[in-house]
C-alpha cells in the first residue's frame, strides 16, 4: 500500500497501470482515474460509487466501512487475476464512454433544460 500525496498525473497514471488492485474507500476522482487505467477496483457502496462500479461487472462493491469485506474483495481479485483483468477492462470501457466529452455535454444539456423548465 502506498500513500503518495499530491503527484503529477503522468506519475499517477504510471503507478495505477502497475497496480494489482485499487481500493476506493473515499470519494473523489481517484475512482475515475483507477477505472480509466483498467486497474480493478474494490470500493465501498457509498455516494456515487455505484454509478461507476457495478459489483461483479466493473469492479467489487462492498458494504461501506466494512474493512473485512474490502479485504475479502482484494483477496478475491488477487487470487483470480483473470477476473481482475476482466473487471478492470470492463470498468475502463464503461468509464471511457460515461465520462466522454459527448456524454458530459449531453448530461449538462439535460440538467440545464430541467432547470429552465422548472
Amino acid at each position: 500500500m502506498y500513500l503518495v500525496g499530491n503527484k503529477r498525473q503522468d506519475w499517477l497514471a504510471s503507478l495505477l497501470s502497475d497496480a494489482d488492485v485499487v481500493l476506493a474507500p473515499m470519494l473523489g476522482r481517484a475512482l475515475v482515474e483507477a477505472s480509466l487505467s483498467a486497474t480493478p477496483i474494490v470500493a465501498y457502496q457509498a455516494d456515487w460509487h455505484g454509478e461507476l462500479i457495478s459489483d461483479g461487472e466493473t469492479g467489487v462493491l462492498v458494504e461501506s466501512r466494512n474493512v473485512e469485506e474490502m479485504a475479502a474483495g482484494v483477496m478475491r481479485l488477487l487470487d483470480q487475476p483473470a477476473l481482475a483483468r476482466q473487471l478492470g477492462n470492463r470498468s475502463r470501457a464503461f468509464t471511457s464512454k460515461a465520462m466522454s466529452t459527448d456524454s458530459s455535454i449531453d448530461h449538462d444539456r439535460k440538467a440545464w433544460l430541467k432547470v429552465l423548465d422548472s
